[in-house]
């Protein structure tokens, strides 16, 4: 009897350890394809809402990141927007599962060409909808 309890307590752990996380509602596949190179923040939070966090990335003033989704425990995805000087430079999102990640869509500049580059866009709807 008691090693059924302890069965059951075990598989129950564990279903919720591997229990997947969902963005924010607000935050979807669509809005985040709207967010184009060099805009303003302000242009991103009427996208997006506010950031749940914020943070300056180097030496320059105008360097800074958004980060819009929380991190959980397991299984959940991230997503974030880069600014420089001169507004959005790139915007990343990755998923992360159990003790890994894959990078799942981004958005940034060829440094070589100057070129917008992007990828992942079919596989932001599965994480971000």
């Amino acid at each position: 009897m008691k090693l059924k309890l302890w069965i059951i307590i075990f598989l129950g752990l564990f279903q919720s350890s591997c229990s997947e996380h969902s963005a924010p509602e607000h935050i979807t596949a669509i809005k985040i394809l709207q967010v184009k190179l060099g805009m303003s923040r302000n242009e991103v939070i009427e996208i997006l809402k506010e950031p749940v966090r914020k943070y300056s990335r180097g030496f320059h003033g105008g360097d800074m990141t958004f980060q819009f989704t929380e991190e959980q425990d397991y299984n959940y995805p991230m997503l974030w927007v880069h600014f420089d000087s001169l507004g959005v430079n790139s915007v990343y999102a990755k998923y992360y599962y159990w003790y890994d990640d894959r990078g799942i869509y981004g958005l940034s500049k060829n440094r070589e060409t100057n070129e917008e580059f992007k990828w992942g866009e079919q596989v932001l709807e599965e994480y971000f909808n």
